[in-house]
């Protein structure tokens, strides 16, 4: 006949497989879960990435082709700015003209300003 202590021995194992199947479950439900965080990182990363690209390659490519396009844009203009240089030159030619008819541009500016 089993005695009170192989009864106890036997509900404490039940009980044993019982938590340890919770926590099997338990376990397998936070890997899907990491496994879901670690996915939208992932994703995350991939979409940092592909801003930054369509960021910088149109900036780059800007630098390098458009200021032949703005050349030939500026050119018919170049005779009313008074210089071949181009727009660089525009604020320059704005204050000799200014200070031809004694002007002072910044003072302009400030009273448009207000």
């Amino acid at each position: 006949m089993p005695s009170v202590d192989d009864f106890f021995q036997a509900k404490d194992l039940q009980a044993i497989k019982k938590l340890l199947e919770e926590n099997a479950n338990a376990i397998k439900n936070m890997e899907d879960r990491l496994q879901k965080i670690n996915n939208y990182m992932k994703w995350q990363y991939i979409f940092a990435i592909f801003k930054i690209v369509v960021i910088v390659i149109p900036l780059v490519l800007g630098v390098i082709f458009l200021p032949p396009l703005l050349k030939n844009v500026i050119m018919p203009y170049q005779e009313l700015l008074g210089s071949d240089s181009g727009v660089n030159d525009l604020t320059e030619n704005l204050n000799k003209a200014a200070a031809e008819k004694n002007i002072n541009v910044n003072d302009l500016i400030k009273n448009l300003s207000k």
